[in-house]
């Protein structure tokens, strides 16, 4: 089930807040284009020129207003606010100041109070705003009042224009919260305009069985039953694989549409197979006028993909269609397995391979305390070496075979420690032809060595991170799989944030254009127009002189949280990719233009196939033995 938040937005009407509420409209904005049915909203407006709330009777809480109260973030709702969250020139110093409609905002989470809730309080407000109420009495008082509910603060304070700056009154409720965050509404806004759109993944297994080591491959083929476990030179224990970085996809791989008379209507795309039947039946005239008459003699004939047949070419111009037999007989046995063939030293692994996507390879949920001991201890034996397993990886039956390798980790899982592998594919293929590649010379100057260079190039990219005595820890709560304790509001990063769980620039880039139009177009009188307008990228998108919708360096670390690691890892590799390139003579060149020419006829007027006419000499036609 997923996790529930309620979010609470206290907002000051005050004429000095102003500035402050744009970090409001991008959080919802946010919250809107997730669409999370478990992500729930209030807010709440002071200062204002009327008094609502279900306690206005009593004559308390002047000047608060409540404009929703439990809801799923909506368009409508976000326009409504829009027009309604005004500043209120008229403001009295009778209404209730900042820290009165905090403990107003409370009352709200009371709902919540026996379910399992993520509850967050965001204060809006500015640093000339009244704040008279609040003392170290008042303060101490706040832990009673939210006793069970386990609840967040979060305050956005504009005017200040440093965090040193910001109010030491709101300090006095650090102790209060479970997790209190305090910043300038400027930082504020540059973190949810640079919010992370990494989405919470549900951890599926790709594969599920046993990880085998010293297992026979001869017995494994020619015993269709083989039991590891029978096998006295073999180890088998139950493992499960699970995705640990992938690649995104790209949030511009959507379907296409055609609107028609105010409905979408989905393109789909399709191709058609077809071949050339010869007409028995045409007559060619003596003195034919029509200069396509030869297509006549020809019927173009559809071919469904069902009726393709495979084929095997030993000549420019001959093919043998290959039956079942034929293709089994030179398919390689594939069968789902997961086997080590042996070890290397890490330091041997050249860091050019480490180019696929990487798995979490962990003891089975189910397996017994003795399995998750030997695998943990099996481990931990690899990861003091210092060495790394090569494994042959079938993750389906009938499935491609994956060559790959396995890194040891140690992963921190909250003051206690496990021991797991990270598997990485190497970028060759068992089953499959290698392209051909240009060498790599290598010259008597080791500093000019193509490959040298390369290794130097891909060091000088690598982020290290911070050593410890026990190799590289690896703290990510992704790894164990557990729930984040931290609030879905976009905040600062503490200092233990893993610089690659920042979402990609293009990702990140593509939220922010959609959250700045979905804002924009809140004010607008007709969406229709809004759409519409010719300049629509300049009116709505563009923010400053030197925008640029091109995905350079700058706005690259311009759309990230954390980028000092990423700028100062960018200075070092200048010199070796200048090298590199003068190094292999790598340059853009203009594709040559080639003019088409049309195949020529034979006499009996078919048209003359071109299987690899440009190949060169074929061997003679091996005997298949048929």
């Amino acid at each position: 089930m997923a996790e529930k938040e309620l979010t609470v937005f206290v907002v000051d009407l005050h004429p000095s807040a102003k500035q402050s509420h744009e970090y409001l409209f991008d959080v919802l904005a946010g919250k809107l284009l997730k669409g999370l049915k478990t992500d729930y909203i209030s807010v709440l407006a002071y200062h204002s020129p009327r008094t609502e709330h279900k306690l206005a009777e009593k004559g308390v809480f002047p000047g608060i207003e409540v404009l929703v109260d439990f809801e799923v973030p909506t368009y409508d709702l976000l326009a409504k606010l829009k027009k309604t969250l005004t500043p209120n020139e008229s403001w009295e110093s009778s209404q209730s100041d900042s820290f009165q409609s905090l403990i107003f905002s409370l009352s709200l989470l009371e709902e919540t109070k026996k379910k399992a809730f993520t509850r967050n309080v965001v204060v809006l407000t500015a640093e000339n705003s009244p704040l008279e109420s609040l003392n170290e009495e008042k303060a101490g008082g706040v832990p009673r009042l939210i006793q069970g509910l386990n609840v967040n603060l979060i305050t956005a304070i504009a005017g200040a224009k440093t965090e040193s700056g910001l109010s030491e009154k709101w300090s006095l409720l650090n102790s209060a919260f479970s997790k209190f965050v305090l910043f300038t509404s400027d930082e504020a806004q540059r973190i949810a305009k640079s919010e992370s759109s990494n989405k919470k993944v549900r951890p599926m297994s790709v594969y599920r069985g046993e990880l085998r080591f010293g297992a026979n491959f001869q017995d494994i083929i020619d015993q269709k039953a083989y039991n590891a476990e029978a096998d006295d030179c073999a180890l088998a224990w139950p493992i499960e694989v699970f995705p640990a970085a992938k690649k995104d996809v790209t949030s511009t791989s959507m379907h296409d549409y055609l609107l028609e008379n105010g409905e979408l209507i989905r393109l789909e795309r399709k191709s058609t197979h077809y071949v050339w039947s010869k007409n028995d039946e045409y007559q060619r005239p003596e003195y034919p006028e029509d200069e396509d008459v030869d297509t006549k003699k020809f019927d173009k004939v559809a071919v469904e993909s069902k009726d393709f047949t495979s084929g095997f070419k030993f000549s420019n111009f001959d093919l043998i269609a290959l039956d079942e037999d034929l293709m089994d007989s030179a398919r390689l046995k594939i069968f789902s397995a997961f086997d080590i063939l042996g070890f290397v030293k890490q330091a041997n692994i050249p860091q050019a391979y480490l180019t696929g996507e990487s798995f979490f390879v962990v003891p089975e949920k189910s397996a017994s305390l003795r399995t998750s001991l030997n695998h943990s201890a099996f481990v931990k034996a690899i990861f003091e070496l210092k060495a790394a397993a090569l494994v042959r990886f079938v993750r389906k039956q009938a499935k491609e075979i994956e060559l790959g390798v396995l890194f040891p980790i140690k992963v921190d899982d909250g003051g206690t420690f496990s021991h797991n592998f990270l598997l990485i594919r190497l970028p060759f293929k068992e089953d499959e032809k290698i392209g051909n590649f240009p060498p790599l010379q290598a010259s008597n100057d080791l500093e000019s060595d193509a490959s040298s260079l390369m290794e130097q190039f891909i060091k000088s990219q690598t982020y290290l991170g911070r050593e410890t005595k026990d190799g590289f820890l690896l703290k990510s709560r992704r790894v164990t799989m557990r729930t984040s304790e931290n609030s879905k509001l976009p905040l600062p990063g503490s200092e233990e944030t893993d610089p690659f769980l920042v979402s990609s620039p293009a990702q990140a880039r593509f939220a922010r254009y959609m959250k700045t139009i979905l804002v924009k177009s809140l004010t607008a009188d007709n969406l229709d127009d809004f759409f519409q307008q010719k300049e629509f990228v300049n009116n709505v998108l563009r923010d400053s002189p030197h925008f640029t919708n091109f995905l350079n360096m700058a706005n690259c670390l311009g759309l990230s949280l954390e980028t000092d690691w990423l700028k100062e890892l960018q200075i070092p590799s200048k010199n070796f990719a200048k090298r590199l390139v003068d190094e292999l003579d790598v340059s853009y060149v203009r594709k040559a233009d080639i003019k088409k020419k049309k195949p020529g006829k034979s006499e009996d007027g078919y048209t003359k196939g071109n299987y690899g006419a440009d190949e060169g000499q074929y061997d003679e036609v091996p005997d298949f033995g048929f």
